[in-house]
């Protein structure tokens, strides 16, 4: 729920200028999903806590997700500018566009 949600986050900031890419109701139901997870780990983590479990770290969860994110929504974008250039005809274009993301992406980058 966490990567979702800042998935919709950065497509809005960065492609749609800060404004909603949600119709309310699906807003609405992303902010409802993303309240009972943390509410379920909340309650998971009382019941860690007096069994003598593993928690789980929410702020670990809420730091970490960002990159992930960031990687597939430049992948998704590569992928979908590739592919509207190989229907216009353009495949040179299209393989720039791959080889140039190929390039800018680390492998060794903790995702």
């Amino acid at each position: 729920m966490v990567a979702l949600d800042r998935a919709v986050d950065l497509i809005s900031e960065v492609y749609f200028d800060g404004h909603d890419v949600l119709f309310a109701d699906s807003q609405k139901e992303l902010t409802s999903a993303y309240e009972t997870a943390r509410l379920l780990i909340i309650g998971y983590n009382c019941f860690a806590q007096e069994n003598r479990k593993e928690p789980i770290d929410t702020e670990a969860i809420e730091r970490s997700p960002g990159r992930k994110v960031d990687h597939f929504l430049k992948e998704w974008v590569m992928l979908s500018r590739s592919q509207a250039l190989v229907a216009c005809g353009e495949i040179f274009a299209a393989r720039d566009e791959v080889l140039a993301f190929l390039k800018t992406d680390d492998p060794g980058t903790d995702l």
